[in-house]
């Protein structure tokens, strides 16, 4: 019997060392892929560590969405659980898959899609991290097999296109294995791991970006209204490959029976990106479904900044609401936030889920958002700019990393608590 027993005990014990080495190469919180550090990778993680079926949506899209949207306020105003899994420089080929990834576990009522990655210069910029910041982050499943394959794709085309059609060069080659694999590229980096790469990375406020720049401000100077510059109405200047792309998107969604609300944050846009958001929101127009509406936040009263129209709700100062050109700061996103949220509550049916104690997670993320930004502010408005075009600013990584961990962890509250 004891060596049956201990037969038995070895073979746990194997499949356990398995299972750790296993999910530390392919699993969501595997260590040899992207660190950490990487924006995205904490609200992913988050993510994944949702109850299963208590989100209603989710927003995709580049920097711009995750600026635009915060996902905290929105619970906070009207009970809605809407999710960003918006990451830098999204590519619309692998929006499909996100979804995918995202339905494995949520039973999602909508979709909302940001179209500022329809813009050539970011459709067009063959860029391995930003594939990664994707692919590296999935579990190994077919999922994630057809998304890498997608990337590997999606990236020699458009390489090829710059190079050929562009004339910019060659672009660099990228390992097809290791996006499938990605300690086939990372395997040395069992010398740099360190004690947070095995510590688990979520995010504090859901998926709210949180980061420094929130709580900054840079003065957009209205941009000249010339050939280059100024709003128009055009709607032209996509690429073959573009509109193939946001087809194959937009026959997914339907073939899906998704209800998919397409936006357009606020943003200085020079005409030719303006024309083919425009092209976009004409594709999306014209197709024939009934479960596609349109957000377009790029008004002219909102470019202009004028007190009318569309911007007499939204209220757009581009003084105050911005920390780039094209990103909102946590002024500005509290704006875009409600005015999406409340574009939503007129598309879908989402119920208030407020005071429900399966959603506490959110109360306390929308407590923390609010006292690290009062608190960011206040602390911000004291710092020197770093920058010439900043009218706020001055915090640096490294500042605001500690200043999060000083707010978030309440050290004060728990020195007063042992002092009593």
């Amino acid at each position: 019997m004891n060596k049956y027993l201990s037969r038995a005990i070895k073979v746990v014990a194997s499949l356990l060392i398995f299972t750790i080495i296993f999910n530390y190469l392919f699993g969501v919180r595997g260590v040899m892929k992207m660190a950490t550090d990487v924006t995205n990778v904490p609200y992913y993680n988050t993510f994944y560590d949702l109850p299963k079926n208590t989100v209603d949506g989710i927003v995709l899209g580049n920097s711009v969405a995750h600026r635009g949207w915060s996902d905290v306020t929105a619970w906070n105003e009207s009970g809605m659980t809407v999710y960003s899994l918006a990451t830098e420089s999204q590519p619309i080929p692998l929006t499909k898959y996100i979804i995918e990834e995202a339905l494995k576990t949520q039973d999602l009522k909508f979709v909302v899609i940001e179209l500022h990655g329809m813009r050539g210069n970011m459709f067009y910029y063959p860029s391995e991290t930003f594939l990664r910041r994707i692919t590296d982050i999935m579990p190994m499943s077919k999922n994630k097999v057809e998304t890498s394959k997608a990337a590997y794709e999606y990236y020699n085309k458009i390489a090829d296109y710059r190079e050929n059609v562009l004339k910019r060069g060659a672009s660099e080659e990228i390992d097809e294995a290791s996006l499938y694999l990605p300690f086939l590229k990372y395997h040395s980096r069992w010398q740099d791991l360190e004690r947070e790469d095995f510590i688990d990375c979520t995010s504090d406020t859901m998926s709210t970006y949180s980061a420094e720049h929130m709580c900054e401000i840079a003065d957009v100077e209205p941009l000249p209204n010339d050939d280059k510059f100024g709003y128009t109405e055009e709607a032209s200047g996509l690429g073959d490959y573009q509109v193939e792309a946001f087809a194959d998107l937009l026959d997914y969604l339907k073939k899906k029976d998704l209800q998919a609300i397409f936006v357009s944050f606020p943003s200085k846009l020079s005409k030719i990106e303006q024309t083919q958001i425009n092209q976009s929101i004409k594709m999306i127009n014209e197709y024939d479904y009934d479960k596609f509406s349109v957000c377009n936040m790029n008004t002219e009263d909102v470019f202009k900044g004028t007190n009318e129209g569309l911007n007499k709700e939204l209220q757009i100062d581009w003084k105050k609401d911005f920390y780039g050109k094209d990103h909102v700061n946590s002024i500005g996103n509290q704006k875009t936030t409600k005015y999406l949220m409340n574009f939503i509550k007129k598309q879908v049916d989402v119920k208030d889920k407020r005071g429900d104690k399966k959603y506490v997670a959110w109360d306390n993320a929308y407590a923390k958002y609010k006292k690290l930004m009062d608190k960011g502010w206040e602390k911000a408005k004291t710092l020197k700019p770093l920058a010439s075009w900043q009218k706020v600013g001055g915090w640096t990584e490294e500042s605001w990393s500690k200043f999060k961990e000083d707010v978030l962890s309440d050290k004060k509250a728990k020195k007063n608590s042992k002092k009593k």
